[in-house]
């Protein structure tokens, strides 16, 4: 996808939640690092290698499949983060099965590091839609909103009196 707006370095960071499937539960949160470069519009967008710790909460086979993917966004620095979900359409089969040993903190249900267990099915990830991009849009618009109103709220008049 391409940005629809330019975006300062470091604007954007993803994340996502693993699901866990077969004998363990729950999710694994994994992370990537903020995109390092500025980008300008219509530059491609691409994220980062995401990491994560999964400790196996049960002895026996689990899955690991793709997640609810989130990118965080901060237009400027000490700004609020705007928190884009991206969603697909269907499911994803599991991408990694693995032959387990319980581990002390491990997952199974749990949540864990740090995720939920919730079981209502495979988050929908981003690739068949365009719900990214459509959020990437509302920020870009909400900006040039925010720089509409700051032009018409300024006290033209009363700046100008001033530079006489």
């Amino acid at each position: 996808m391409n940005s629809p707006a330019p975006l300062p370095s470091h604007a954007l960071t993803p994340s996502m939640d693993i699901k866990l499937g077969g004998d363990d539960g729950g999710t694994v949160k994994v992370t990537g690092a903020p995109h390092p470069a500025a980008l300008k519009m219509n530059d491609p967008v691409s994220l980062a290698d995401m990491k994560g710790t999964y400790r196996p909460g049960v002895t026996g086979k689990a899955t690991l499949s793709p997640g609810a993917l989130t990118i965080s966004v901060v237009l400027a620095f000490g700004a609020a983060p705007i928190k884009i979900p991206c969603t697909v359409k269907g499911t994803a089969a599991a991408s990694l099965t693995l032959d387990t040993a319980k581990q002390s903190g491990g997952a199974s249900g749990t949540g864990g590091d740090g995720g939920s267990g919730s079981g209502d099915g495979l988050a929908r990830t981003g690739a068949e839609s365009d719900g990214a991009l459509r959020a990437l849009g509302l920020v870009a618009g909400t900006a040039i909103l925010l720089g509409g109103a700051v032009f018409t709220f300024t006290p033209w008049l009363r700046l100008a009196r001033r530079t006489r």
